[in-house]
């Protein structure tokens, strides 16, 4: 018995060994013969358990911080294994595939390009119209990856909303076709004119085309200063700004535009203006605003009848505002089109915008200038009766004001660095603004 143990410890010790020699060649990164003895081996085994605890540490910290990162970002992220499962999603995804119905038709094309990526590993491209509500333009994407060392196979998702994108591509391509509308007839006018006083003889038809090519060439003038104005609005384009009296900015370009409205026998009354009216803003494009407002005014009135302005400032909740309203005696917006009227190119009335030379921009530019002082405009209006545009800008200074009825007497220029009212400030705001002759 004795003899049978002795003989059995050493093949013990041998398997023992065998076995503690396997299990450090499956742990270290480069299998290898281990020798030594069983205390040798015990202590090569702990290191490479602490160093596999270690590895293990940093690999659970490093999948964390993987997930974290594709959960916050600001992208439509998601992962899926081989299998298609899905592993992660970014927060920003769940708008996008999740929650509603509107989600169903994204995730089940996601799911199908996912599948298909995986199959081809290649990558795999769709776009998705979901009409919502809200309607939405979803560009998704499916692109696999793999890592050669440990034969792993995921696929990346990625959504991205491109609503806005195709909005304004869409919106360029309308403007491109409208402007090319727009300058189709005044330019073939201006052709055919040219064309037509070439060959003319008779000294009184001269004159009467040479004034119609130059109607044609303000009109094409015009509709090009409008198109400019408006790009340069849209593109958000710094501008000097200035502390201005918006009273008197208004009471100038009244002053300025009174002859041309009595030619066409209607009148321009200021009812009311606030003196003391201050706001900051872009001079020039605060009297293209003014003068848009009271041109489309008068373009709309019928003769005879009168067009009322007011500026005052006014206070609400929100803030304090200069507040221009411009009235008319026209043939007013039908409901159903005053949602429309700030649009560009938007016109109630074609015919007698054919006959007034209007290019359809004037309420747009006049929008854009609002929303570009932190303002807004609004329309009030009644068929038959007339139309109130009132246009609102913030106050530097809401100071007490003095209302003045002004039946037309000359325009008194106030700068606010208090330097005066007179023929030069009358001659500055006629050097700096814009011109629609």
């Amino acid at each position: 018995m004795t003899v049978m143990a002795s003989l059995s410890r050493p093949r013990a010790s041998k398997e023992v060994t065998a076995r503690l020699q396997r299990m450090l060649s499956r742990l270290t990164a480069t299998p290898a013969v281990v020798s030594g003895s069983i205390d040798d081996l015990l202590n090569t085994l702990e290191r490479e358990v602490d160093e596999v605890v270690r590895v293990k540490a940093l690999s659970v910290r490093e999948t964390r911080t993987l997930h974290a990162a594709i959960v916050n970002a600001p992208a439509a992220v998601a992962v899926f294994d081989q299998r298609g499962v899905e592993i992660v999603r970014s927060s920003a995804a769940n708008s996008l595939i999740s929650g509603g119905l509107a989600a169903v038709l994204p995730m089940r094309v996601l799911q199908g390009l996912v599948a298909k990526a995986s199959a081809t590993n290649e990558t795999e491209h769709e776009m998705v119209e979901v009409f919502g509500p809200p309607r939405r333009s979803l560009s998704l994407y499916a692109v696999p990856f793999s890592d050669s060392a440990s034969d792993f196979r995921s696929t990346v998702a990625v959504v991205e909303d491109v609503t806005e994108r195709q909005l304004a591509n869409a919106a360029r391509r309308d403007l491109v076709t409208n402007i090319s509308h727009e300058l189709r007839t005044p330019v073939g006018a201006v052709a055919l004119l040219a064309e037509t006083l070439a060959d003319e003889q008779d000294p009184e038809v001269i004159r009467h085309l040479a004034s119609r090519l130059e109607l044609e060439a303000q009109r094409l003038t015009a509709t090009l200063q409008d198109v400019l104005s408006l790009s340069r609005l849209e593109e958000a384009r710094s501008s000097e700004r200035q502390d201005l009296n918006f009273g008197e900015l208004v009471k100038f370009c009244v002053g300025r535009l009174r002859h041309n409205a009595e030619l066409v026998g209607i009148s321009l009354e200021i009812e009311r203006l606030d003196r003391n009216v201050t706001v900051h803003g872009d001079r020039l494009l605060l009297m293209r605003a003014v003068d848009n407002l009271v041109e489309n005014a008068v373009k709309y009135s019928d003769k005879g009848e009168p067009v009322r302005i007011r500026v005052k400032s006014i206070t609400r909740p929100e803030g304090s505002y200069a507040e221009l309203s411009v009235q008319d005696g026209g043939i007013g917006i039908p409901q159903r089109e005053r949602h429309r009227i700030f649009e560009r190119f938007y016109r109630v009335d074609r015919a007698r915008s054919r006959d007034t030379g209007g290019s359809g921009l004037g309420l747009a530019i006049v929008r854009h200038v609002a929303v570009s002082h932190d303002g807004h405009v609004d329309v009030e209006s009644a068929e038959g009766v007339g139309s109130t545009f009132t246009f609102r800008i913030p106050l530097v200074h809401h100071e007490q004001a003095s209302s003045t009825a002004l039946p037309g007497d000359t325009p008194h220029v106030h700068f606010p660095d208090g330097q005066s009212t007179g023929n030069n400030s009358t001659e500055q705001f006629e050097k700096d603004r814009p011109s629609h002759e």
